[in-house]
């Protein structure tokens, strides 16, 4: 199943070499990278000097001069060498989905731009999640201060009358002894 676009479908061909917008190929007179065509990964007709993984998740050059020579020692095609490596199953980790027009050097700067948002999102996540519980924990010390509160005030309204009586008490034992009245 291909997209229309050309590329092959991320679910069939992620981790694969086909697919991935980190595949690039050197120039024939400089050492800067260049894209791998859509045709190029189709065809395994590269220019340029050889196949490189922008992340250098896999050694290309070598898995193509490793494959060049096929069973019973027959040199097998070059261009069905390098499809057959493209299309190699990697479940590699650093794979990027390829964009036609795009240099891996882009594809990186994509990919890291995502990766960002999504650490970016997931402490985003983590500070709502401090909030919540920072707002429960306050909700939580405010009602049990209201019910030390209540409690406090029931106590000490009790004790202030114990002390009120047993200061009227003390009084009027005072004011007999006083007058001389025996109680």
């Amino acid at each position: 199943m291909a997209k229309a676009d050309g590329v092959p479908g991320a679910d069939e061909s992620r981790g694969r070499c086909v697919s991935c917008g980190f595949l690039a190929t050197h120039g024939i007179h400089d050492a800067t990278l260049h894209e791998v065509g859509l045709t190029g990964r189709e065809t395994g007709r590269i220019g340029g000097s050889g196949l490189h993984c922008f992340r250098q998740a896999a050694p290309l050059l070598q898995e193509i001069r490793d494959a060049t020579v096929g069973p019973n020692g027959r040199r097998i095609q070059t261009e069905e060498v390098i499809v057959s490596v493209l299309r190699r199953d990697r479940n590699c980790s650093k794979w990027c989905l390829y964009e036609s027009g795009q240099s891996a050097e882009k594809h990186l700067e994509r990919l890291q731009m995502i990766q960002l948002e999504e650490e970016r999102k997931a402490h985003d996540l983590r500070l709502a999640a401090m909030e919540r519980d920072s707002r429960q924990s306050a909700e939580k010390i405010q009602a049990d201060s209201l019910e030390i509160a209540k409690a406090v005030k029931g106590f000490t309204t009790k004790w202030t009358y114990a002390a009120f009586a047993v200061a009227i008490a003390i009084l009027i034992f005072t004011a007999l002894t006083y007058f001389g009245i025996k109680p």
